[in-house]
């Protein structure tokens, strides 16, 4: 067993010596460590094993590195533009179950896939293939939809949307640009 009073020598002023002092005591205690056998037949194995584990989860575990940007373009549709009428400066936020190309089906009398509709003309982002179907508005009102499909889905959206104070003067001008093009 290394003496305690070895351990805490007092540093002597020159540098050379400084060095041997602190030579010797961490020589002292890897003397202690490695002439202790039960401790190294404990040591080794349990190192070894760490050692094989870090290995394997680090350099084996990881094929590709994550890319969080590209796993939310993956599963979500979002857009910078903000409503000039959202005094949250804010987007609504939907959460489905359904999928991206779910989303990609066109809703008459409009023309436009369900995306399109929600995320280009109602400040929407739309997160899929999560576990609910919900709307979180600019205020942070979340409202939960009665179906799984994207039409009645976006239906639902736009009815809410319409019935809400910033959502309506939206919902007035979608409709404006609707009639307009369809007049055309």
């Amino acid at each position: 067993m290394v003496p305690v009073s070895s351990l805490h020598q007092k540093p002597t002023t020159s540098g050379l010596q400084n060095r041997q002092g602190y030579t010797a005591i961490v020589n002292r205690f890897l003397g202690y460590f490695t002439k202790n056998s039960i401790a190294m037949k404990f040591a080794t194995p349990v190192l070894s094993c760490l050692l094989i584990f870090f290995y394997h989860v680090t350099v084996l575990g990881q094929q590709e590195p994550f890319d969080a940007e590209t796993a939310m373009s993956k599963n979500c549709i979002s857009l910078e533009k903000i409503s000039p009428e959202n005094t949250y400066k804010n987007r609504r936020q939907i959460m489905t179950s359904c999928s991206n190309e779910d989303f990609m089906t066109r809703l008459s009398p409009y023309d436009l896939t369900c995306a399109e509709i929600l995320v280009d003309y109602f400040h929407c982002d739309i997160c899929f293939n999560q576990i609910e179907n919900s709307l979180t508005s600019y205020d942070g009102s979340t409202f939960y939809f009665n179906s799984d499909a994207p039409t009645e889905i976006t239906k639902e959206c736009l009815s809410l949307i319409a019935n809400m104070r910033m959502g309506s003067l939206e919902h007035s001008k979608f409709l404006e640009i609707m009639s307009a093009e369809h007049a055309d």
